[in-house]
Parts: structure tokens; C-alpha cells; sequence
């Protein structure tokens, strides 16, 4: 997980307005937004069977074209998600006790799927196998993105229930790391189970797909190879 928030910036940046002692009550109507974004990497064609299989084969993430332990890898996809909170706020400062109030106007969680494909060098020549393998790995490409997006609504619904137990946050220079923390705490309390969730379904899923029987089919369209 990248936890996007930069206690320097929140610092820096927002509207500074003099003469404050507290916050002005509780934040109302906090905006929440989610977006997504999938990072795919060139394909990798330069490693063979046995070096997929040696650097892959492990990976609980990794999805491997083909039955392991029995035939050699082909291909496998390796994948992983990002995600970072994203805030907008005002800023407000008591020149007196030199204690500032975060106000929250909105919150944005950025999530992002990142993908590299590999295809042994092995069947970098072979026609068909090449075409299977790569037809393979996009099926799991495919499957983490419908994945993925399902969970976008869920995330955002989430988050306006954590966003009610969101309140303004008076710091000063030596809480602030500290109070950010406890800012956010109740989006990511409510986020959180969630993301597990997807992770939890995603690997289920993916299981699907990489069965003897898929790895059987696969094999049997490019006979001799």
C-alpha cells in the first residue's frame, strides 16, 4: 500500500486565514471520490522457461500459464495494486497559540493496477504458443480489472460513510504527523476490509482460470509445441 498523504505538504498548502482559536464545529458535506488507473508495463520476452519458473513460480500474485510442476512456463502475469488518499482542504491559522484547523473539502482515493506480462523467450518463435500464452495471460489481465472496477462504487460508498465520522483537525507543527493519522482513520477503517476483500476475490477468480483443464485446452490448440 502507498499512503499518499505528505505531512510537508499538508503543512504548505490551503488557505491561511488569521484570527482563529478553534475549528468552527464539525466539517458538513465532506466530497468523496474514487478514480482508477491501470499502469501496464511493455511485455518481457527475454526470460526463458525455466528462469520464469524459478523467479514466478511462488508468487501467491503471479498468475503462470501453465499446470505447475508438470509442464514448463510459459507465461505468467505479475500484477499488484497501488492506492493513495488524494485531499483538498482549507487551511486556517491562530497566530496567537500558532495552532492551525485542517478543514476538509474533499477526498479522493486513486486506485491503480499495475501489470507486466511475460512470455518465455522459448515461445517467443513458436506461432501459436505465443498467441495462446498471451491470449492467457490477458484473460487473467482482464479478470483483475472486471475484479477491480466492481469494488469502485463499494469503495466510494465506503468512504462517505467514513467521511461522517470525519472531524475538523486543530494541529501545530509538532502533531501533525500524528493528527493526519487519526484524520483519516475513519476512511480507512471503512475502506480497508474492503480492499482486502477485493484481494481475497481476485485470487479466487484467478484460480479459475489456471486449472489442468484450461492448461489441457490451451496445450491442445497448438499440437507439437
Amino acid at each position: 500500500m502507498i499512503f499518499g498523504f505528505d505531512t510537508t505538504g499538508f503543512l504548505a498548502k490551503g488557505i491561511i486565514m488569521a484570527g482563529l482559536a478553534a475549528c468552527p464545529g464539525a466539517p458538513r458535506n465532506i466530497d468523496v471520490d474514487v478514480q482508477f488507473e491501470h499502469a501496464e508495463a511493455p511485455y518481457v520476452q527475454n526470460l526463458t522457461s525455466q528462469q520464469l519458473t524459478n523467479d514466478f513460480e511462488y508468487d501467491p500474485d503471479s498468475t503462470i500459464a501453465t499446470e505447475k510442476g508438470l509442464w514448463e512456463v510459459a507465461g505468467m502475469n505479475q500484477s499488484r495494486f497501488k492506492w493513495l488518499y488524494k485531499l483538498d482542504y482549507q487551511d486556517f491559522t491562530d497566530k496567537k497559540t500558532g495552532n492551525r484547523c485542517f478543514a476538509p473539502k474533499k477526498i479522493t482515493f486513486n486506485l491503480t493496477y499495475e501489470n507486466t506480462i511475460y512470455i518465455a523467450s522459448d515461445s517467443v518463435q513458436k506461432g501459436c504458443r505465443y498467441s495462446v500464452t498471451k491470449a492467457h495471460e490477458q484473460r487473467h489481465v482482464d479478470m483483475d480489472l472486471r475484479v477491480s472496477r466492481q469494488y469502485l462504487p463499494k469503495i466510494k460508498q465506503a468512504m462517505s460513510r467514513g467521511a461522517n465520522g470525519i472531524r475538523y483537525l486543530v494541529y501545530n507543527k509538532d502533531t501533525a504527523k500524528e493528527s493526519v493519522d487519526a484524520f483519516l482513520a475513519p476512511i480507512q477503517a471503512a475502506v480497508d476490509p474492503l480492499l482486502e476483500q477485493m484481494k481475497r476475490e481476485r485470487r479466487a477468480k484467478q484460480a479459475s482460470i489456471d486449472t489442468p483443464e484450461m492448461y489441457r485446452r490451451d496445450t491442445a490448440l497448438c499440437p507439437g509445441q
